[in-house]
């Protein structure tokens, strides 16, 4: 699968934990390439997103060569 079509897969079908898709869930995210239209700060205070998590997520875009797409910015 070509790495950008990773972004509009469902996250209950991704490779992630079932606390980062748990959390996803409940902040009403269906796939990364919603999370990914947040900047990394604004995300982080979303309801029981951590900084674990955080890292979790950019691991899996990191292993897929698409950490790039992570917004650090506020």
């Amino acid at each position: 699968m070509e790495n950008h079509l990773l972004l509009k897969k469902p996250i209950n079908e991704l490779p992630l934990t079932e606390e980062f898709k748990r959390t996803a869930e409940i902040n009403g995210f269906e796939n990364l390439e919603e999370i990914l239209s947040f900047s990394a700060v604004s995300w982080l205070q979303r309801e029981g997103v951590t900084y674990h998590l955080y890292k979790e997520l950019a691991d899996y875009l990191q292993e897929n060569n698409l950490l790039h797409l992570l917004q650090h910015q506020y």
